[in-house]
C-alpha cells in the first residue's frame, strides 16, 4: 500500500508530461550534409575486410556505426521536437530548429 502511494505521489509531482521537448540530435537535412554522408561511409566501407569473422550481425553492426559515424561527423546538430505522452516520447511532430 505504501508503494502505490509513493507512485502516486511522484506521478502528481512529476505530471503525466504531456507536452513537447527538443531532443539534440544529428541528421541529413540539406543535400550537401546528404553528399558529405555518402562519400564518408564510401570511404569507410572501402577499409573493411571483406570478410569479418562471427554471425552476420557484424555486418549489420558495420553498415550502423558507419552511418552513425558519417551522420555525425557531417551533419549539424539540430534541435528535433517530440510530443510526450503519459510515459514517454511518442514520437517526433517534424518541427526542428536550427541551433545557433
Amino acid at each position: 500500500m505504501k508503494n502505490i502511494i509513493i507512485c502516486f505521489a511522484l506521478l502528481f509531482v512529476v505530471g503525466c508530461g504531456d507536452g513537447i521537448s527538443w531532443i539534440p540530435d544529428s541528421r541529413i537535412e540539406t543535400e550537401e550534409e546528404r553528399k558529405c554522408v555518402e562519400k564518408i561511409q564510401t570511404e569507410l566501407l572501402k577499409h573493411i575486410p571483406t570478410t569479418l569473422s562471427g554471425h552476420d550481425q557484424d555486418w549489420d553492426d558495420v553498415i550502423s556505426t558507419t552511418d552513425r559515424v558519417a551522420v555525425n561527423t557531417c551533419c549539424k546538430v539540430r534541435l528535433y521536437e517530440f510530443e510526450n505522452k503519459f510515459f514517454g516520447r511518442t514520437g517526433y511532430t517534424g518541427k526542428m530548429k536550427e541551433i545557433k
